[in-house]
């Protein structure tokens, strides 16, 4: 990923993403918007992550409403797009700080319960 990549990608994220972490305590970024090209350049230019689509149309009151689409990185992949995207990220970038510490408090856990072997 190239220097200006990363930095469109913290763009995104900063203004249409969000950071979190799942039930079982695993790192997760999503973006959801309404234009598919942009979230298809964020799966090409990671080379991870899914692509869902969600159809807003199933009932009447809301016919007038576009495809959505979700753009979402799990795991060590999401741990990775964070690790490059944290220099260029602005309003989101203590959460990103936040989470790091997060993912390495879970791995010390982890490892002291014999998960993780040092390598």
């Amino acid at each position: 990923m190239t220097e200006m990549d990363k930095a469109y990608l913290a763009g995104i994220i900063d203004g249409e993403g969000y950071i979190a972490f799942t039930k079982r305590n695993y790192l997760l970024i999503k973006v959801k918007m309404t234009d598919f090209k942009t979230i298809k350049h964020l799966h090409q230019i990671t080379r991870s992550g899914c692509i869902y689509s969600y159809n807003p149309k199933i009932s009447p009151q809301k016919s007038h409403y576009k495809m959505l689409y979700t753009w979402q990185v799990s795991f060590s992949q999401a741990l990775t797009v964070l690790e490059s995207v944290i220099p260029y990220l602005i309003t989101k970038k203590e959460d990103a700080l936040g989470a790091l510490e997060r993912v390495e408090i879970h791995k010390a856990k982890r490892l002291k319960r014999g998960f993780y072997q040092p390598v």
